[in-house]
């Protein structure tokens, strides 16, 4: 965690995240209880937990590793083969308790104005809803949101739809009390369409200004132009300064629109369809089979977290959510049973925090 410390070697930082091996059924209620506890909510507690644990029956704890041009695979220690009995002895009912288990034990960490997702695909996505129901409250779920990534088997022989999304449980501890960030999609080409109108400052569409609810400010510009029924949103002051800099359009007879600019736009609201982040993509590839996208984390992180909360993840897998929190500019704790996916994390996180020291934005 070099990058805690100035040049000097003095710690500028009274928060250092966290990289733990280990079962998360030991590790969470350790840091609810033990020493570290109060360390965690003296940086305000927990406020996102994110997992993506594992759902697949064939899962064995074994990894292909290609060393130089040979592939190997990498054996589970003990540790891992223990977990990989407990988790499916008996099959999917096992698989459940397992689930519902660390859930739990992960609501009790959670900070009460935190959020929680978890990562899921249509093999356990309807038992695992029933458990966060349970376990969150009904009145906690927030968005079923469906993620369009990497296709299932295309084969012709495959006599079903072709499976192309996993899905994204969002609940929230307190439905009254929480961290929103809006986020933003990039517009698709048909809203881009919208655009159509040019002038010197660039391509825009003409957007309404009146107040829908009612109760808008009631004046008369002075052009001839229709008075929305229900007044304007913006009072008088502010629909001049629009006139003088050209961005209100006000012609007689008419209700004044105002120009969006394309260029000036965040995009569109994110709904919860998401088909504009693809799957591992080149160079972000780190060969470990289940790793997600920096940008899938990095909209998950950016909507519910401020900078310097603490977000955690107990399937750490690649170390796609600590990247995406050491990014942001946001504390973290990962942990995960696997050695090799330890290792994975530490490595990248190293490499990450280079890259952002070099780039002057290291974590103050």
């Amino acid at each position: 965690q070099m990058s805690f410390f100035d040049i000097k070697g003095e710690k500028i930082s009274d928060w250092s995240n966290k990289l733990i091996w280990g079962d998360n059924k030991y590790i969470v209620p350790s840091l609810l209880n033990g020493d570290i506890s109060y360390e965690i909510e003296l940086h305000g507690g927990i406020k996102l937990i994110y997992i993506d644990p594992p759902f697949d029956m064939d899962e064995n704890f074994y990894d292909s590793v290609k060393v130089g041009g040979a592939e190997l695979e990498k054996e589970p220690t003990m540790f891992e083969k223990f977990a990989f009995a407990d988790t499916w002895f008996q099959g999917e009912d096992s698989y459940v308790q397992y689930i519902h288990e660390r859930i739990l034990k992960m609501y009790s960490l959670l900070s009460e104005d935190g959020s929680f997702f978890i990562h899921c695909d249509y093999r356990v996505a309807g038992k695992i809803r029933m458990i966060l129901d349970e376990i969150f409250g009904e009145e906690n779920y927030v968005n079923e949101i469906i993620w369009q990534g990497a296709r299932g088997d295309t084969s012709s022989k495959n006599k079903k739809f072709i499976k192309s999304h996993d899905t994204i449980f969002f609940y929230r501890k307190n439905a009254s009390d929480f961290t929103w960030n809006d986020v933003f999609q990039e517009y698709s080409e048909t809203s881009k369409k919208a655009y159509k109108n040019k002038d010197e400052k660039g391509y825009f569409q003409p957007v309404a200004v009146d107040n829908p609810g009612g109760g808008g400010y009631i004046y008369d510009l002075g052009y001839g132009e229709k008075v929305p029924k229900n007044g304007y949103r913006m009072p008088i002051e502010t629909a001049k300064k629009w006139i003088e800099d050209g961005t209100l359009i006000v012609k007689k007879d008419k209700v004044p629109r105002r120009k969006r600019y394309l260029e000036d736009s965040e995009g569109s609201r994110c709904i919860d369809v998401w088909t504009d982040i693809p799957s591992i993509q080149g160079n972000e590839h780190l060969g470990y089979p289940t790793q997600k996208p920096l940008k899938l984390l990095e909209r998950i992180i950016s909507a519910t977290t401020n900078e310097g909360d603490i977000v955690a993840d107990f399937f750490g897998g690649s170390g796609t959510t600590a990247e995406a929190a050491e990014r942001l500019n946001r504390k973290w704790i990962v942990s995960d049973i696997g050695r090799f996916s330890n290792n994975v994390m530490r490595k990248r996180m190293i490499e990450t925090q280079r890259s952002l020291k070099n780039e002057d934005k290291t974590l103050t």
